[in-house]
């Protein structure tokens, strides 16, 4: 099985630009939970932009993200769900650092397809000021979303076993 992909980056002034894709070639694997998944020869797709701007004090972050049948191991038998992954899939969700949030709020990507957007805007406002204090105070506001992508279900599990098609985002 192969897999292709490709990054840009771009920059101007205080403006960053990135974007990766990747295509995986059909891999069938087994799932026994949903028969619409179940040993397909759909290809994987990943999409993944950033857009950004920055400057002294203020930090804009808007990504959106796209996979699609992107469940890679390393054997096409039933193994647990996160037994023996290929490759890394970027969540889009604020990062925890603190143990008691990540813990309630857990964000793990659905190989089998997602839709996700975020926006973080970062504000540091000034030290020593009324409300920065004596080393200045970070604002940050994150926002993060992920749907199911739309699908279209085919009846076709006898002849080409593509399942379904997709848009993308």
């Amino acid at each position: 099985m192969g897999a292709y992909g490709g990054r840009i980056a771009m920059r101007y002034g205080k403006i960053r630009f990135s974007g990766e894709y990747i295509l995986k070639e059909n891999d069938p694997y087994p799932n026994p939970t949903d028969e619409r998944f179940n040993y397909i020869y759909n290809n994987g797709e990943g999409i993944l932009l950033n857009l950004g701007y920055s400057t002294k004090g203020l930090g804009i972050d808007l990504s959106a993200k796209h996979n699609d049948n992107m469940l890679w191991r390393s054997t096409n038998v039933s193994v647990a769900p996160t037994s023996l992954l290929i490759g890394f899939l970027p969540t889009m969700s604020k990062q925890h650092t603190y143990n008691l949030a990540s813990t309630m709020y857990p964000y793990a990507v659905n190989f089998l397809g997602e839709v996700a957007f975020q926006a973080d805007i970062i504000y540091k406002i000034p030290k020593k000021t009324a409300i920065g204090g004596k080393y200045g105070t970070s604002i940050n506001i994150n926002f993060a979303t992920a749907y199911a992508p739309n699908r279209t279900y085919l009846n076709d599990m006898d002849s080409s076993r593509k399942s379904y098609t997709s848009s993308t985002f």
